[in-house]
């Protein structure tokens, strides 16, 4: 899984975070996207548990990850960890 957070997308400046997985042929599949107010652990808990219980409605089984790239922000991390 990939996520992402980016910038100046609206003219707000509000953080867009990008979800998504790649496959076997590397195809990215965008799974949410995701314009949050600010980057906080909190908000990225409310945003992983969002995508995780729309892909628990949508496929009738939990997200499961093997592996999950992002960037160093620390927020990030405590939220997936």
């Amino acid at each position: 899984m990939h996520v992402d957070a980016t910038f100046k997308l609206n003219r707000h400046g509000y953080p867009v975070i990008v979800v998504g997985f790649s496959d076997v042929m590397r195809n990215f599949h965008l799974l949410g996207l995701f314009v949050i107010c600010d980057r906080q652990e909190s908000t990225y808990v409310r945003v992983f548990k969002s995508l995780q219980s729309t892909m628990f409605w949508l496929f009738r089984g939990d997200l499961e990850a093997n592996a999950i790239m992002g960037d160093a922000e620390t927020a990030q991390w405590n939220a997936i960890l």
